[in-house]
């Protein structure tokens, strides 16, 4: 039985013309202050791992994620020893990010821009896992926990 994560890291997209950007966010909490992120957070007790993921989005966006994926079925070590569950979400175009205070400042990039800013090596490859499973091909149905809708909502290449 795999242990309960600690924490949900969400990769956040949007369409944009004829391509997904992700949205990324510079911490402005001492921890890792300065450094851009995905919408990450830790998971409060009695919560599930999907729930936190959309409560952390909520929290630090204020955006509704239309569709949210699993990134792989089961969680991953963190560089800084925390299990973490990573996300998958898709919000319309044009939504108004309103962020909190764990934040300075937001922007929605192209993946490969975001591979230059991302600080950590495991934010990095997961992304990388991210565009080839989920934005180079259809998102795997088997993993998407919260949302309605498929392919529909998906303008793929």
């Amino acid at each position: 039985m795999t242990a309960t994560p600690t924490g949900v890291a969400t990769y956040l997209f949007r369409p944009h013309v004829d391509e997904y950007h992700l949205l990324l966010l510079r911490r402005a909490a001492p921890r890792f202050f300065g450094l851009w992120f995905p919408v990450v957070g830790f998971v409060s007790p009695g919560e599930s791992v999907e729930d936190a993921a959309v409560r952390e989005i909520r929290e630090e966006t204020g955006l509704e994620p239309e569709l949210l994926y699993r990134e792989q079925p089961e969680p991953v070590m963190s560089e800084v020893g925390l299990l973490i569950q990573i996300f998958v979400g898709y919000v319309r175009a044009g939504c108004s990010v309103q962020l909190n205070h764990e934040h300075s400042e937001y922007e929605w990039v192209a993946p490969a821009t975001a591979l230059k800013r991302l600080s950590l090596v495991e934010q990095r490859e997961a992304l990388e896992r991210i565009r080839t499973r989920f934005l180079l091909d259809s998102p795997p149905e088997e993993l998407r926990v919260y949302g309605s809708g498929g392919s529909s909502n998906k303008a793929h290449h």
